[in-house]
């Protein structure tokens, strides 16, 4: 099998590692990075040892597929030349900026026959895939997201930055359509949220809370999913799963705990955990997710089948992340001195000018970066 001629667009840090990963497969045959800053090129070239060029257009050799891990902003116009041209596309998270673009991007795929992924890397998480074969239906999740400030993907909040991706989990979780969302967001760093807590509410009952943060002082990536038969939960980090599954006898109520003698409840507590209520523990296996993501992505192409994060569901996450974005924006907080609407701001409040007030400011943000702008 002839190996698939594949570019990868921005050379930046996770442009490295696409590149690097691509290269140590027998399928994938990187030809050419893209990437608007010489230097940036030059240093690739010099790393990985890739012909580096400044616009698509300029790779001489014709490609099947492309990477492309540009700034977000971007992704929206370089996807949709490269799927037009029938180009697979493999995009980082999110998807695109807006929403429109997004779904103009899935019909556009849909309509040149390409593989459109989206790089939501933690469905191949082996931890999260240990997680899904120990609870099904789920009817309560929560999440935990929190990284020490990198300074990447400024271009955008915490929410499409880090929240996404467990939005993306969540939603290939629970098959139901989202019905209400809350969220509050603090920006501290720039002019997006830096840390956001989002609770969603579904259809079928099912409620799921997150939390995100890219200003932390330690690191965290974990799950919990509670359905009216088991309990999960998995550390996406270290890997490590832990379930619950009742007894028949605990599920059907067979036993009165309450009705107990002290002597029998205590028996009960100490074997609580072994005989009424098993709890498994395991590690899985470690693998790389983003080189599992790379296999898919070429199986989708060579096979014709739709990836395990097509396009349409790299949509759903970011319709739902813009949602909690918009609760984020329109919140409003009350404090001693005036209201403020949107991102609490530190120092606080960050929207007026050293000794003026503008009441206006406070409940439209805008008001104030026309100000500045103007």
């Amino acid at each position: 099998m002839s190996r698939i001629k594949t570019i990868v667009v921005g050379a930046g840090h996770l442009g490295r590692i696409h590149t690097r990963l691509a290269n140590s497969l027998d399928i994938f045959d990187v030809v050419g990075v893209v990437d608007p800053s010489s230097e940036a090129r030059n240093q690739f070239q010099a790393e990985l040892g890739i012909q580096g060029f400044e616009s698509i257009d300029q790779v001489p050799e014709t490609f099947e597929a492309a990477i492309v891990a540009a700034p977000t902003g971007l992704h929206y116009p370089i996807c949709q030349s490269l799927l037009e041209q029938g180009t697979h596309v493999l995009v980082e998270k999110p998807i695109t900026v807006t929403t429109d673009e997004a779904k103009e991007l899935v019909e556009l795929a849909d309509r040149s026959g390409a593989v459109l992924q989206v790089g939501h890397v933690e469905r191949f998480n082996p931890a999260f895939e240990k997680l899904k074969e120990k609870v099904s239906h789920a009817k309560f999740i929560e999440t935990r997201r929190m990284s020490e400030y990198t300074f990447r993907s400024t271009d955008v909040g915490v929410v499409l930055d880090l929240m996404i991706h467990d939005l993306d989990l969540i939603l290939s979780l629970v098959e139901s359509d989202v019905k209400q969302v809350d969220a509050v967001g603090i920006s501290i760093m720039g002019e997006h949220e830096d840390i956001a807590q989002a609770r969603l509410e579904f259809e079928d009952g099912a409620v799921a809370q997150l939390v995100a943060s890219r200003c932390s002082f330690s690191r965290q990536r974990t799950i919990q999913v509670f359905s009216d038969r088991s309990f999960a939960q998995a550390d996406l980090t270290t890997r490590q799963v832990q379930s619950i599954a009742p007894g028949d006898a605990m599920l059907s109520r067979a036993v009165d705990f309450l009705s107990m003698p002290a002597e029998s409840q205590q028996q009960v507590r100490e074997t609580l955990f072994t005989e009424w209520l098993p709890k498994y523990e395991q590690t899985a296996p470690e693998q790389n997710a983003i080189l599992e993501e790379h296999k898919d992505f070429a199986e989708s192409i060579v096979a014709n089948r739709v990836p395990r994060v097509c396009g349409r569901q790299g949509s759903r996450a970011l319709e739902v992340a813009h949602a909690v974005m918009d609760e984020i924006q329109g919140h409003h907080w009350y404090g001693e001195s005036l209201p403020v609407s949107g991102p609490l701001a530190m120092p606080f409040p960050r929207l007026l000018k050293s000794g003026e007030f503008h009441p206006e400011e406070a409940q439209m943000p805008w008001v104030a970066q026309a100000r500045k702008a103007g």
